[in-house]
């Protein structure tokens, strides 16, 4: 190879070429074959894009490129948390995405009583909370 810039017609031959080879290394790295596949991917994705160089034969190139991202990978996985606590879905009854008692019952008090205000109300208040002047003011655009 040269050390300019590949075609899209070299990476097509390289993945062809390579290809099987590459997923099979990267199955050295990650958990399961899934994986694997976006990590050749990735690798190809990347030379698509350019300012790539390979100077030389591309294969040792190519399987330093796969181990790089499948090890980046797997670091970054590595660094994920579980929603799980204790082997418990945290979705069900006394997880931490449950309200703590007596405040749900008090969320739907308020929104209740919200909802009965006449709208000018609403306004107003949402003016006051954005440090608005003037309940004739606007609310700002997100707020819409």
């Amino acid at each position: 190879m040269t050390d300019r810039d590949l075609a899209v017609e070299e990476v097509e031959r390289l993945y062809d070429r390579h290809g099987r080879v590459l997923l099979a290394y990267a199955c050295a790295f990650v958990p399961d074959r899934a994986s694997a596949e976006d990590v050749v991917h990735h690798v190809f994705l990347r030379l698509l894009r350019g300012g790539i160089q390979i100077e030389g034969s591309p294969v040792p190139y190519l399987c330093r490129a796969v181990r790089n991202v499948a090890l980046n990978q797997r670091r970054n996985r590595a660094r994920e948390t579980s929603l799980e606590e204790d082997g418990h879905d945290v979705n069900v009854a006394g997880g931490w995405l449950e309200s703590p008692v007596g405040l749900h019952e008090a969320g739907i008090a308020i929104q209740t009583a919200l909802r009965t205000l006449p709208r000018e109300h609403n306004v107003k208040s949402s003016c006051f909370a954005c440090g608005a002047s003037s309940a004739s003011r606007k609310p700002p655009r997100r707020w819409v």
